[in-house]
């Protein structure tokens, strides 16, 4: 969870639940839960299939790489010296949008699908982060600091210009995502209403949409903990996100897009989070570890069944999963 909790975008979150984890932890994950499998013993008839990228400390620093759906052909985009998180795949695939620290700050940059041609497009002295490209291909929204210091969301055009500012909160807002129409945006922010049911009334976070002009903010969930990164399927009906909750675990969840049916598909003792849609919608890929490590895996919806990508002793987490 480092970049993804210790950035500076998560570092907010992650510092009031004391979860401050090393990058680069030594000891790979043995998954306690008994219908897990590897991913050279997946069922046949369930084979996902398609590209996911994710972020790993494998080489020193965290660094952007693909693989295929089945965990094989690895490799490195960014190859920098510095931070380099994120991604967005434009709709046709050709490239990607992601934020790096090697100008000092965090800037949000596009490149090509094979790491070719990156270049600053924020060009900013604020931090810049999280970029999410609109399903139309013509508009980035992503959070910056650059009127508050909790950070606000915004959205520009692709080339960085069109600067528009969505929200006016006096609280903390997360990860935000495109609805596969683009006509809205979900996003995960500081409850400004906590009760006593909530785990934690200081630092609970709950889901929220607004249309895409900034409008119609409404509240998606009532959820006992800390909830983020929401993102919709790909027929946009439902909504998976990762949440700690009564129980004290961070899992995997999903409900319907209106906030009703919720689930938890991990239910399990490790800390699983960053959950990415496969493009059929039948899997769901995402980070789980513990204090000793974390990696990247793929869950079944129907079946159950999971399955692990990543077994390096360095870091792996949010995935981003395409065709």
């Amino acid at each position: 969870m480092d970049a993804y909790y210790n950035s500076i975008h998560m570092n907010r979150i992650i510092t009031t639940f004391k979860l401050i984890l090393g990058i680069g932890f030594l000891v790979s994950l043995t998954h306690c839960t008994t219908s897990n499998t590897t991913a050279g013993n997946m069922e046949h008839d369930h084979l996902p299939e398609g590209k996911i990228t994710f972020m790993s400390t494998r080489d020193g620093n965290f660094e952007l790489y693909t693989m295929d759906a089945s965990g094989n052909n690895l490799s490195n985009l960014t190859g920098n010296s510095f931070t380099d998180y994120w991604a967005s795949y434009t709709p046709t695939g050709s490239s990607i949008f992601f934020y790096s620290k090697r100008d000092g700050n965090d800037e949000i940059y596009s490149m090509d699908a094979n790491g070719n041609n990156q270049r600053n497009i924020s060009r900013y002295p604020a931090n810049d982060r999280l970029p999410e490209l609109s399903p139309d291909g013509k508009t980035i929204v992503f959070l910056s600091d650059r009127d508050t210091e909790e950070g606000e969301i915004y959205t520009m055009n692709v080339d960085g210009s069109g600067i528009s500012r969505l929200t006016t909160n006096a609280v903390s807002e997360d990860v935000a995502r495109w609805s596969p129409d683009g006509k809205k945006i979900i996003y995960s922010m500081e409850d400004l209403h906590p009760t006593d049911n909530d785990v934690d009334v200081e630092t609970n976070f709950e889901l929220f949409s607004l249309s895409a002009d900034g409008s119609d903010e409404k509240r998606l969930t009532q959820f006992p903990g800390f909830c983020a990164a929401p993102v919709f399927s790909p027929d946009g009906k439902h909504i998976a996100f990762y949440g700690r909750g009564k129980e004290g675990y961070l899992d995997i969840y999903t409900m319907k897009a209106n906030g009703s049916g919720l689930k938890n598909i991990t239910s399990d003792t490790l800390e699983d989070y960053s959950p990415a849609w496969s493009p059929d919608g039948r899997w769901i890929a995402y980070t789980s570890g513990d204090i000793s490590n974390y990696d990247i895996w793929i869950i079944h919806l129907q079946s159950g069944k999971r399955s692990r990508l990543t077994s390096h002793i360095k870091r792996d987490e949010t995935p981003v999963w395409t065709k």
